[in-house]
This record gives structure tokens, sequence and C-alpha cells, in this order.
């Protein structure tokens, strides 16, 4: 299956739609469905750190490709 691989990428952006997480993301022993405010601030969280992850990810990929075509 050729297109399964990009599958985990797809489903991380519906994880942190409130849409989706209300249908599952409760209170351990209330029940009590996640509130819309904590998974704004989450997404907040997210993005403030989303140029960080860029460059690690861009820095190891360096590092790799420096590794592996190494003369």
């Amino acid at each position: 299956m050729q297109g399964a691989a990009g599958l985990p990428t797809f489903l991380r952006y519906f994880a942190w739609d409130y849409r989706v997480l209300r249908t599952f993301a409760r209170h351990y022993s209330t029940g009590e469905i996640i509130p819309e405010k904590s998974v704004e601030s989450m997404q907040g969280a997210k993005k403030m750190f989303a140029a960080t992850e860029l460059q690690l990810q861009v820095y190891t990929s360096n590092v790799i490709n420096q590794q592996a075509f190494e003369i």
C-alpha cells in the first residue's frame, strides 16, 4: 500500500481539531468533554514552536545527508 506511509501525517492534523477531539477526549473520572479553550491553548503552543521544529528537521536532514554521502 503506497499511500499508507503518509497516513499518520494526514491524521495528525485532525488530532488538533476540536470537532474531532470532543468526540473522544474526556476527563478520566468525570467524563467531561475537553474544553474548547484548552484545545485553543494547545494549538497556540504548537504554533509558537513550529519554526523551532522546522529548524530541527532541516538540521537533522543535513546531518543525515552529510553522513550518507560522505566520501
